[in-house]
């Protein structure tokens, strides 16, 4: 993708890393290497991305070593995908709305709107909404009443607060997406009907949180769903009401948790990950995709684990071994008689 052009010594700066070459090459674009143009700038971390990076023609390369007797321009970065996407924010800064207030949206007037945000067509801010300074809502969104917004957020188009959440500063949210809906809260009247709990709690996004598109994240019950600071939700996410998320964990696309579950810091959950209700995930776990783990269990610091119901990663595996053995004994037939199955 082509844009303005810089020069490799003020893109070195911006990465944090060290130009190896001429300081003065042009980059006026950005690639992956299987499409990289003259001018463009691509980083490769592992070898054989290495080697098609130098046989390619980009201006500049983003690499852990540099080659020696090379001719090209590179900038030395410890980390190469870390150094182009610091790269990428300040080549290609996202594109957003004039700061200012639609003519068509509707805004409360007992919200506070801070300086310099935008609201754009069609969008909703409810009675005692707190629109924070900076802060961007796209088209069709809607702040419920006394929900509030730190600075800088970014509400991408349709994204739903409900009455009474608070996101912190610099938290984007993907279209589509609501926080604050109730929790899938019932009981059992005396006929057997299902009678709902009233969901009265909150949900609090902390600071530089990132939460996909199309993704739900429920009220509590009574008190508080959180979203630990720089934690990541993919797209199609399920947060349960009363789940308490800890600071830069990651969860991916199509995972649910259920309520009143804990999931430490640090922590990654791969696609499609199901956590019951009322489970505890201590920090720097691991959680393997569509592994499913059960009502109330506990998974210890740092540990990595897999299956379902979640175990050890090893443990996991020698079972699956252990199956697929099984399943290769039977299909060769037993060795005497009659298979008694049969």
């Amino acid at each position: 993708m082509k844009c303005d052009a810089y020069r490799v010594a003020e893109l070195a700066r911006v990465a944090r890393g060290t130009v190896v070459g001429d300081p003065d090459t042009m980059v006026d674009g950005f690639a992956g290497l299987s499409d990289a143009a003259p001018g463009d700038i691509v980083y490769a971390e592992k070898d054989r991305a290495v080697e098609a990076a130098l046989a390619g023609p980009a201006a500049c390369i983003i690499l852990t070593s540099v080659p020696p007797d090379s001719s090209r321009t590179f900038i030395r970065a410890a980390g190469p995908r870390l150094a182009f996407a610091r790269i990428l924010h300040h080549m290609a800064p996202p594109r957003l709305p004039p700061r200012g207030i639609h003519p068509s949206a509707v805004v409360a007037s007992s919200a506070k709107v801070g300086e310099g945000v935008s609201i754009g067509p069609l969008c909703v801010v409810d009675d005692g909404a707190v629109i924070g300074d900076g802060s961007v809502l796209t088209a069709g969104c809607y702040v419920g009443r006394d929900a509030t917004l730190g600075v800088a957020c970014i509400l991408w188009p349709h994204a739903v607060l409900y009455p009474g959440v608070h996101l912190g500063d610099r938290v984007i949210v993907h279209a589509g997406t609501v926080v604050g809906s109730d929790g899938f809260g019932y009981v059992h009247d005396e006929t057997g009907a299902y009678a709902k709990i009233p969901q009265l709690g909150t949900v609090v996004i902390e600071d530089d949180v990132e939460i996909g598109a199309n993704t739900a994240v429920d009220r509590a019950a009574l008190g508080r769903t959180v979203i630990g600071t720089g934690s990541k939700i993919d797209n199609l996410v399920q947060v349960g009401h009363n789940v308490a998320i800890g600071a830069h964990t990651a969860v991916s696309g199509q995972a649910g948790i259920a309520g009143s579950s804990s999931i430490g810091a640090r922590c990654i959950l791969a696609g499609q990950v199901g956590i019951a209700d009322h489970v505890t995930v201590e920090d720097g776990v691991i959680i393997g995709a569509q592994s499913g783990v059960p009502t109330g269990k506990r998974i210890g610091k740092g540990q990595v684990v897999w299956g379902t119901p979640a175990r050890p990663v090893d443990e996991a595996k020698r079972m699956i071994a252990a199956l697929s053995m099984l399943a290769k004994g039977r299909r060769r037939g037993p060795k005497h008689g009659p298979d008694p199955a049969r």
